[in-house]
């Protein structure tokens, strides 16, 4: 994710919610949050291949190839805080329950599972490209 929280969340991030389904969620810090979330949960223990694309209007998830959208967003990408893979925000506290909405804290759950082949564009893959990828099983072409 990029983010830089504290008092309100500016950028991105893919994540797995509670309810075991993928989802990925955009805001500018000026607009509301915009999230797009798979068409259905994960089984827990299988290999999943994801790819979030924003092409300047819609925001794509695929999730093994498989596409949800959601069109007419509006986002200025955050390119000024760095990107974490993984880990959340490590400059932030951890937070503890019960507080878990506030923003000055870093990630009540970072990812647990394995992360490999991690590709970043700086444009937004075609829908042939990504199912390229995924029949190829390689996430780091060249673009």
């Amino acid at each position: 994710s990029r983010d830089n929280s504290p008092p309100v969340f500016n950028g991105f991030a893919l994540f797995a919610g509670p309810d075991n389904i993928w989802a990925v969620s955009v805001s500018d810090g000026a607009s509301p949050l915009q999230q797009v979330k798979a068409n259905g949960p994960f089984a827990l223990g299988l290999t999943n291949h994801l790819v979030a694309t924003y092409d300047g209007s819609t925001l794509t998830l695929y999730v093994d190839g498989d596409a949800s959208s959601l069109p007419n967003v509006t986002y200025n990408p955050n390119v000024t805080k760095p990107l974490y893979i993984g880990t959340g925000a490590p400059e932030l506290p951890l937070r503890t329950r019960p507080v878990v909405d506030d923003p000055t804290h870093g990630p009540l759950n970072p990812f647990k599972g394995a992360i490999q082949d991690v590709a970043i564009y700086n444009r937004a893959l075609t829908s042939t490209e990504v199912a390229t990828h995924l029949a190829n099983g390689n996430a780091c072409a060249t673009s």
